[in-house]
């Protein structure tokens, strides 16, 4: 019994965050509710899920295009002098800065009419949500470059810089798929963007069903959005061979730089520059109010700095879990991590709150237990993926000889530290995104919370302009500041390893 509990420990926070409580809440609503009426209205979204899916799969085939030429010129070439430390952060701002922020910066600079005629409809919401993804596949595929053998690399710089480009294009097209899958299973559950460019979703239709008191209705669209992305969650696991990849990573030079690769930057960047100056001259305020507003920007971000100890304990929990279980090849406990990253986030706030809080002690209660348990299950996808790459980036020779060692302490002393530079990056956008998160928040913040996604979410609705957009600067400073800290221990760690 003890070895089975040991064996498990990696599900034990999931069960208790995501499953159990699911389970008890469907029950309830089975039975208060009307079976008849939920499946007729579930069947009535059939073709909701069918658009949900074009938005996404265009969505994310947009996202994946853009990060992939942003991953080939970055990883191909040489890079300017110092671009490890300002291209990465630059990038990265239109993902780690919530939607919220974007939405309240063009409305407060252009105006919501010409918000409504410019980005209500399914062209805004695919825009937005491309803006929003691009950096993560742009990550994701700059990682997978580095799997390229020595000799290939080597082959590689003897062409010309045109041929060599088109061909490690042609390399990439198995990691582009797996990208554009990846973040086509992240984009159906979405709701923010499409809520803020009117467009209908499942994830929205599913809140609007929990909004009125129709759990159950609410569970069925869950089950049909689960149903469509399972057979396609199952692919990204591997089935076959778990140990890591024979390869050696390729030197710090690449191809020669050309005219064009820097030229490529300016555009890249311009639309993060545009909106820092939106956000910049939205928030900048008049002389009288200079000293208030000042004083709500500096109290956004120690909020914002508030956050970052739970984020971390968030990202530790899982990320180390799902580590483990990638470790240990535990492929269907990994599928049950990747599941509840598949729906919308207020399913679990939801289902927390009416099973599980009447039973926690009132002391409990007036702490972020249970947002953290929701935020935990919600990164699920995230750990995995980043998990998986961890392992496959350990050579093969130190991955048999490290696998000999008695599972334990001394096993994770030898492939954790090799993990690390892997399981850096998604932890730092796993904090990133769980500052950002709002549907959990809403449902199971405690009172006095500081929360800065949830205050940015309240000032949208209410609109106050000014002051969305110094919460959303300080956001995007406390993202930026992270990101450098996080690339500077990157790039010490490759010099210390070179």
């Amino acid at each position: 019994m003890i070895s089975i509990l040991i064996r498990t420990w990696p599900l034990w926070v999931l069960l208790a965050g995501f499953y159990i409580p699911v389970f008890l809440t469907v029950y309830q609503d089975t039975l208060s509710g009307n079976f008849s009426e939920a499946a007729d209205s579930a069947w009535s979204a059939v073709p909701l899920f069918f658009s949900t899916a074009l938005l996404a799969l265009a969505a994310a085939f947009f996202a994946t295009l853009i990060g992939g030429v942003d991953a080939l010129v970055f990883s191909a070439f040489r890079q300017p002098r110092g671009a490890f430390l300002w291209l990465l952060p630059g990038l990265l701002i239109t993902f780690t800065t919530p939607p919220a922020a974007i939405a309240s910066a063009i409305q407060a600079t252009i105006g919501s009419s010409l918000l409504l005629a410019g980005t209500s409809d399914e062209l805004g919401a695919v825009l937005l949500l491309t803006m929003r993804w691009a950096p993560v596949a742009f990550l994701l595929l700059s990682g997978l470059s580095l799997t390229i053998p020595v000799a290939q690399e080597q082959a590689l710089r003897t062409l010309t810089p045109r041929a060599a480009l088109k061909l490690r294009w042609q390399m990439q097209k198995p990691w582009r798929r797996s990208c554009l899958l990846l973040l086509f299973l992240l984009m159906l559950p979405a709701t923010e963007i499409p809520s803020y460019t009117g467009v209908e979703s499942v994830g929205r239709r599913i809140m609007a069903r929990l909004t009125i008191g129709d759990g159950l209705s609410g569970w069925w669209l869950a089950a049909g959005l689960i149903l469509l992305v399972f057979p396609w969650v199952i692919r990204l696991l591997p089935k076959g061979l778990w140990l890591g990849r024979s390869f050696q990573a390729p030197t710090t030079v690449g191809l020669p730089a050309t005219k064009w690769v820097s030229l490529w930057w300016i555009p890249r960047l311009l639309p993060v520059a545009v909106f820092l100056g939106v956000l910049i001259f939205t928030a900048w305020p008049q002389a009288s109010q200079f000293e208030q507003a000042t004083a709500e920007f500096l109290e956004a971000v120690w909020d914002g700095f508030r956050e970052l100890p739970r984020a971390l304990l968030i990202v530790s929990v899982g990320f180390l879990s799902c580590w483990a279980l990638a470790l240990t090849r535990r492929r269907k406990s990994l599928l049950l991590w990747c599941l509840p990253t598949f729906l919308p986030g207020s399913l679990v706030g939801l289902s927390l709150a009416t099973s599980i809080r009447p039973w926690i002690p009132l002391a409990l209660d007036h702490t972020p237990l249970l947002l953290s348990l929701a935020q935990i299950a919600q990164l699920g996808s995230l750990a995995v993926i980043t998990s998986l790459l961890s392992v496959w980036m350990i050579p093969e020779t130190e991955m048999k000889a490290a696998l000999q060692l008695p599972p334990g302490p001394a096993r994770w002393k030898a492939l954790f530290p090799r993990s690390l530079p892997v399981l850096l990056p998604g932890a730092i956008l796993g904090m990133l995104l769980t500052m950002g998160e709002v549907q959990s928040t809403l449902l199971l913040a405690p009172p006095g919370h500081p929360s800065p996604a949830l205050e940015l979410h309240q000032l949208l609705h209410f609109r106050n302009d000014e002051q969305a957009a110094r919460l959303a600067l300080a956001m995007v400073v406390i993202s930026t500041l992270w990101t450098l800290f996080f690339t500077t221990m990157i790039r010490r760690r490759g010099v210390t390893d070179e």
